[in-house]
């Protein structure tokens, strides 16, 4: 039996997933730059696909967000294929599916006003 191919899931480019990652985690770029141990510009660079990491930074980054290196890297599989968050990113996204559920919680209870008013 042949195993699966590993299908291509995002084609946007490295950059384009290093900075969508950040925003998603409520990161400025010279926060993760700290975070990371690269100068800022180290991390737009890397943000505009003008220069790429080298492998442990890329592991910190893949680790940062919990994601899947070969996703962050080259768009394969899934993003949470391996998720292995450190503390501090574990934290981060806490605070975002918190917010998330704050603003779905919000648009519920619109929407039950709505409703009891149509009756």
């Amino acid at each position: 039996m042949m195993d699966q191919p590993i299908m291509r899931t995002d084609d946007d480019t490295m950059g384009g997933r290093i900075e969508r990652m950040r925003a998603r985690f409520g990161l400025s770029t010279e926060a993760l730059a700290a975070r990371i141990g690269v100068d800022a510009e180290t991390m737009r660079d890397w943000e505009r696909d003008r220069a790429a990491p080298g492998p442990e930074r890329l592991v910190a980054l893949a680790g940062a967000f919990g994601v899947n290196p070969a996703w962050l890297m080259e768009g394969l599989g899934e993003p949470d294929e391996e998720v292995g968050l450190d503390h501090a990113a574990a934290s981060l996204r806490l605070e975002e599916l918190r917010r998330q559920r704050a603003a779905i919680d919000q648009q519920i209870q619109r929407l039950e006003a709505l409703l009891a008013q149509t009756g």
